[in-house]
């Protein structure tokens, strides 16, 4: 009889233990699905090698990003107490890129390529050559060299640098007018969108409005105005650019041309620009 009581109370311990340790056991959570992958922001967003700013931007676009710029500009001449008609410009490039390095410009056809050959956080270098067409009173050629380099000093500062070489071959006038420049001047990135630099240029150039015109200047125009030799300029020029936002910029320049024409002779020269990029 004692041995019965024993066993029943050995089954009755073993089932109380299984039970409480199937009461212990942990449950299993739900697996959760992994979240959706985020889509990649809009163009204007990513970190593109491209800056809002322009004290940070390269000389070239990057591969993916094009650029289209028209600029207008308007230029009057005094002399003499006579104040001549306005001359007007407009010039339209496209520029799509090749590579990092290489852009193509058309105006209007593909005839200008602009070159990076060196681009750090600190300076930035270029080169272009271009073959384009411009209207100067006449219709007319313009191939041009150019050579940039931009120094920073600090976070808002640089120094900018340019030589450029262009001539200007009018289609209906015999010979050609030419001009060489050195241009220098600090940029100041005022805020992440706008920038202001004060420059100025020595210029070396034979301009005869004579010859951009295609009809004869009145006495006083070819008496001040129309030169057959190369004269020397010193330009004084203020610019200012606006980032209206990261692929729309808006750019205008002022430009005093007075020294070393003579004849109490000065020249205001005013340029609008507009670029978009996609």
């Amino acid at each position: 009889m004692l041995k019965i009581v024993f066993l029943c109370a050995a089954v009755l311990g073993a089932h109380t233990a299984h039970a409480q340790g199937y009461e212990t056991a942990p449950t299993q959570q739900p697996v959760m699905p992994s979240p959706l992958p985020k889509l990649p922001p809009p163009l204007a967003e990513q970190a593109l090698p491209y800056s809002l700013e322009f004290i940070d931007r390269p000389y070239t676009l990057p591969v993916g990003l094009h650029g289209l710029t028209a600029t207008t500009s308007v230029a009057s001449v005094s002399a003499s107490e006579e104040t001549i008609v306005p001359l007007y410009l407009l010039d339209v490039k496209y520029r799509q890129p090749l590579t990092n390095d290489f852009t193509l410009v058309w105006n209007p056809f593909p005839l200008g390529i602009l070159h990076q050959p060196r681009r750090t956080n600190e300076t930035v270098t270029g080169v272009s050559w271009s073959v384009g067409y411009q209207y100067q009173g006449n219709f007319g050629v313009l191939p041009q060299f150019s050579s940039f380099r931009r120094q920073k000093l600090n976070r808002s500062s640089a120094i900018e640098m340019e030589l450029t070489y262009f001539t200007f071959i009018p289609f209906k006038k015999a010979g050609s007018v030419w001009s060489g420049s050195f241009r220098i001047g600090p940029l100041f990135q005022q805020t992440s969108k706008f920038a202001m630099s004060p420059r100025i240029t020595l210029a070396v150039d034979n301009v005869s409005l004579e010859q951009s015109y295609g009809s004869p200047r009145t006495e006083i125009e070819n008496q001040h105005l129309t030169t057959k030799k190369a004269q020397f300029h010193v330009p004084f020029s203020l610019w200012f650019g606006y980032a209206v936002q990261p692929m729309f910029d808006i750019t205008l320049e002022y430009t005093l041309l007075g020294s070393g024409l003579g004849n109490n002779q000065y020249v205001h020269l005013g340029t609008l620009g507009g670029t978009l990029r996609w």
